[in-house]
């Protein structure tokens, strides 16, 4: 994915590919299918709870949407 990214010049340094790279992206998109979630033309939405809140999510329970509109 990151390599992806990288050739559509989303990703221009090395310091944000290695961190790409260091970090399971499917870690922060529990019950998500693999292949979407490493699919480099989509938006992964946030769970939210019974109470309208975002659920935590990954080992840092950081939760959040993946989404690229400008490169890095």
């Amino acid at each position: 994915m990151v390599a992806a990214v990288r050739d559509e010049g989303l990703v221009t340094t090395d310091s944000v590919a290695a961190a790409m790279n260091a970090v399971p992206r499917h870690d922060f998109a529990p019950g998500e299918p693999l292949e979407k979630v490493y699919q480099t033309n989509t938006t992964l939405v946030p769970k939210i709870d019974a109470q309208g809140r975002q659920r935590p999510a990954g080992p840092a329970a950081g939760g959040g949407t993946v989404s690229r509109t400008a490169p890095l």
